[in-house]
């Protein structure tokens, strides 16, 4: 039997919208008692919604499988997975899938998962629901966070900060020479504050929700210095990784 192509076709050609799978589309859903009855109700709302290749691993995912859960992530179009990870939080996935679902969309997607989330305490409500486990942390931290174009006090309460300075001086002046007011800020946390920690792309991210006060640390001539350190780290790593590449290459 051939496999029906047409979503792939008109996902490729720029035709489907982003399905909206929070809280509307399973309303009646979410009236029911039976769970089984609500994730069998997912499943065939994904397969409907979703291009036809996501559907190998819709089932396995939607019944609580971790990996099947991250396959599928990567396998829908980025602009979806917001509204993935917040449908399978309605509907109450179990906890491991969920919590592959919404680490992978936030490490690739945040934007989308932010704007799926649609609220502040939706999104908390669906971090504390992932039951993450952070890597020991110090009781009391500093952590950063790097703005542009923004007044300190829409900056403060933006969830994605750093116990890296120089990373924070990075976001800060990355687009300093197109945009104005670039802002690096300080603030201390509790350990218990602390939703996410994420390291994958060396920014050592900590994503939280209870910063309350924050100051501005330093100034535009000595946050350029902590970008250019950041940068120079950077292609430090790239080279090193490259080299190993090349040795291995060499050994075939």
């Amino acid at each position: 039997m051939n496999r029906d192509t047409s979503r792939d076709d008109q996902y490729a050609r720029g035709q489907m919208d982003t399905p909206e799978l929070t809280d509307g589309e399973f309303h009646e859903l979410k009236k029911s008692p039976n769970n089984n009855f609500l994730l069998k109700g997912l499943a065939g709302t994904l397969r409907t919604r979703l291009p036809a290749h996501c559907a190998t691993h819709i089932d396995a995912a939607v019944f609580g499988d971790a990996d099947a859960a991250d396959s599928l992530t990567v396998a829908c179009p980025n602009e979806y997975r917001g509204a993935l990870a917040v449908a399978f939080w309605n509907c109450g996935v179990a906890t491991p899938a969920f919590r592959a679902v919404l680490t992978s969309v936030w490490d690739h997607d945040h934007r989308y998962l932010i704007k799926a989330a649609r609220t502040r305490g939706r999104l908390q409500a669906m971090f504390r629901s992932a039951d993450i486990l952070n890597p020991v942390l110090p009781d009391v931290m500093s952590v950063w966070r790097g703005t542009i174009g923004l007044p300190r006090s829409r900056a403060m309460r933006g969830i994605a900060w750093s116990l890296d300075r120089d990373t924070a001086c990075w976001f800060a002046m990355r687009y300093a020479e197109f945009k104005s007011r670039p802002m690096v800020l300080r603030a201390q946390i509790p350990a218990s504050a602390v939703a996410l920690y994420h390291d994958k792309r060396d920014e050592r991210e900590i994503v939280t929700f209870e910063v309350h006060h924050a100051v501005i640390d330093g100034g535009e001539h000595d946050w350029r210095e902590g970008a250019k350190r950041r940068q120079n780290q950077t292609m430090a790593k790239q080279e090193e990784m490259l080299a190993h590449y090349r040795q291995r290459l060499s050994a075939l």
